[in-house]
């Protein structure tokens, strides 16, 4: 049984462990909760190994719905500007920090697609939507009520859909504020 937990990163990251790692946590949510409940699904590996910028964005997105610790495991004199960006997003970083406390649970998935959300204590809802496939994808949710829609990664309002254009192994991460 150990060896059902043990992370699946290998010496040098890539999206497939980090994948992994997500694919997990749709599990383990039910476990989340105050007192004493806090999933942690490892460090991130935001400029580590072999991730992209929209890997390594991805990667960050669904931690921060998760409310996952945000340590990052890396040599903070090598990170590019890219991987500087996606650690200091303060949109980003709020979203994991949120006072409610609510870790993310995955909403829906299905062949080259996850939907990760999570409610925030302004009565906002946090949404990650993550193409895990190899092409161009459109990702979209459908998350009950009139959202004003803000992306957090573009630092701009996004209008009132719930969907992204993302290429592969990237993800779009979304603040919805009710109208």
């Amino acid at each position: 049984m150990a060896n059902l937990w043990r992370t699946t990163y290998d010496l040098v990251p890539t999206w497939e462990s980090v994948l992994a790692t997500i694919d997990r946590q749709a599990g383990v949510a039910v476990h989340s909760g105050s007192p004493g409940g806090w999933n942690d699904p490892d460090m991130l590996q935001v400029g580590n190994g072999t991730l992209t910028a929209d890997e390594s964005r991805a990667h960050f997105s669904v931690w921060a719905v998760l409310n996952a610790p945000l340590f990052a495991g890396t040599d903070p004199a090598k990170l590019s500007g890219t991987d500087l960006a996606t650690l200091g997003n303060a949109e980003a970083i709020a979203v994991d920090q949120d006072f409610a406390g609510s870790q993310g649970r995955q909403l829906d998935a299905g062949p080259g697609y996850q939907v990760w959300g999570k409610p925030l204590s302004d009565g906002g809802f946090a949404v990650v939507l993550l193409n895990t496939g190899s092409t161009t994808a459109t990702v979209s949710a459908s998350i009950p009520g009139s959202w004003n829609v803000r992306d957090l990664w573009a630092h701009r309002e996004a209008g009132a859909a719930v969907s992204a254009s993302l290429r592969p192994h990237a993800a779009a991460l979304l603040k919805l504020t009710p109208r």
